[in-house]
């Protein structure tokens, strides 16, 4: 016997007309109307499950009674003893997002990265250097974050005109980072009304209420099954050149071998990438993941199986309207489930906060900086440079030589550069170039990740 999930009877007010003005009488007239015949509106009654972890979808033209049913669940909810949040109502302040969050930096870049906007130069601008799409996951995750600070306290989200003013892939994006959002709660639920007839396949509602211009109330109380999205397929170097530009890195990776697209089943716009390449020469994480397989000594030996046995999953690209929904991950568990080798890896400056290569099956390796940035990063702080300063080159290049060390950090530059036959080339440059290199290299610290197929 199939379980009925508790709901709640809502139902709106019902309003008395106003006694018609003159004008509206004189209105009327030249329309033939009977305003007799023209009251106000009967009240809407429907049932919706009040509860966490439900996301209630309200839709219908407008004029039909959406935003009223959304107020009188608003109102039901308070009084079931629920928080009520309006994300649309959160005040933004002009500073970088990622200082908008009362949580450390690690969890305010998890939240950011949990509401697709896991992007350096996303947490660096301020909410109205963003997209519309983009301010609109801003504020899903300012709400879930409130929601998650009392987690004794069950919560609604109440969201009118939801996706308004948005082009269809990104208010699907926005739809489906909602659902994530809420399934991932312990105590938050949600209620959304909007004329868009489009969101249902990636808002996946728990009940759907379908009103009309005549009254008439339709409950869908079936969740939405979780019909993909998204269709994987081999791409072309086009196709990253088109995306490459939505990655912080925007040059493109050396020795490609293939290609994975992602299309928006929908629409079938282009939604991501994934560039399998050969590998790179050094990688602290081979050791730990391939014990004894790459390093023997025998650089030429080492060489030929890293070439035979390895491919490097370089770059993952996903456009922003489609991010938080999984759909990196996606790409990273289609490579791997068709691999060129036996060994796959890769590397994340985002893998402590947005964690997909493991969600996909990879495993994460955390090395600690290499000999020689560890090296260069005690010099710095030796001459009064904190690691953090590192993101802005030209500030911190300006204390160094205000500090006189200048000839000393140098000296620690070539030799930096010249541990390493990638910045060998480089030994030779302007010392303030050199450094900006140096930043690049020794402020990061990303995640090595490796995958064995069987």
């Amino acid at each position: 016997m199939r379980r009925t999930e508790p709901t709640t009877t809502v139902r709106t007010p019902a309003l008395t007309p106003s006694a018609p003005t003159r004008r509206v009488c004189e209105a009327a007239r030249m329309l033939g109307m009977n305003l007799d015949e023209h009251g106000s509106a009967p009240p809407i009654e429907a049932r919706l499950p009040l509860r966490s972890g439900a996301v209630t979808l309200i839709t219908g033209p407008s004029g039909a009674g959406k935003s009223t049913l959304l107020r009188a669940a608003a109102v039901a909810a308070r009084e079931d003893g629920r928080r009520i949040i309006d994300p649309d109502s959160l005040r933004l302040r002009a500073a970088p997002i990622v200082d908008l969050f009362r949580a450390p930096l690690d969890e305010s870049l998890r939240l950011l990265a949990r509401a697709g906007l896991a992007e350096g130069r996303c947490f660096v601008r301020r909410p109205g250097e963003l997209s519309d799409g983009q301010r609109r996951r801003l504020r899903l995750a300012l709400a879930m974050h409130s929601a998650a600070r009392r987690p004794s306290c069950p919560t609604m989200l109440v969201i009118d005109e939801f996706g308004a003013g948005l082009d269809g892939a990104s208010a699907r994006g926005v739809a489906a980072a909602l659902r994530r959002a809420i399934d991932d709660s312990r105590n938050t639920g949600a209620i959304v009304a909007t004329t868009r007839d489009d969101l249902a396949p990636a808002l996946r509602p728990d009940c759907t209420i379908e009103l009309d211009m005549t009254g008439a109330v339709r409950t869908n109380r079936r969740r939405e099954s979780a019909t993909d999205r998204f269709i994987i397929e081999p791409g072309s170097g086009a196709d990253v050149k088109r995306l490459s530009h939505l990655h912080y890195r925007a040059a493109r990776p050396a020795r490609i071998v293939r290609t994975l697209i992602a299309r928006e089943a929908q629409s079938g716009e282009l939604a991501g990438a994934a560039v399998i390449a050969m590998p790179t020469l050094n990688a602290p994480w081979r050791r730990l993941a391939w014990p004894g397989r790459y390093d023997t000594g025998d650089k030429r030996l080492d060489a030929r199986r890293m070439n035979d046995e390895i491919r490097r999953i370089a770059r993952v690209i996903v456009d922003p309207r489609c991010r938080g929904v999984g759909l990196a991950a996606r790409l990273v568990r289609a490579y791997l489930d068709d691999p060129l080798t036996p060994h796959t890896e890769a590397a994340a400056a985002m893998g402590r906060w947005h964690p997909f290569f493991e969600r996909a099956g990879m495993t994460a390796y955390h090395t600690p900086p290499s000999e020689r940035d560890a090296r260069l990063l005690d010099a710095l702080v030796h001459i009064g440079i904190e690691p953090w300063r590192l993101a802005s080159p030209t500030t911190a290049w300006m204390r160094i030589e205000q500090s006189g060390a200048a000839a000393l950090l140098h000296r620690e530059l070539n030799r930096w550069a010249n541990a390493a036959g990638s910045t060998r080339q480089h030994k030779a440059d302007d010392p303030q170039h050199l450094f900006r290199i140096a930043c690049a290299y020794a402020g990061a610290t990303p995640v090595g990740y490796a995958h064995t197929s069987h």
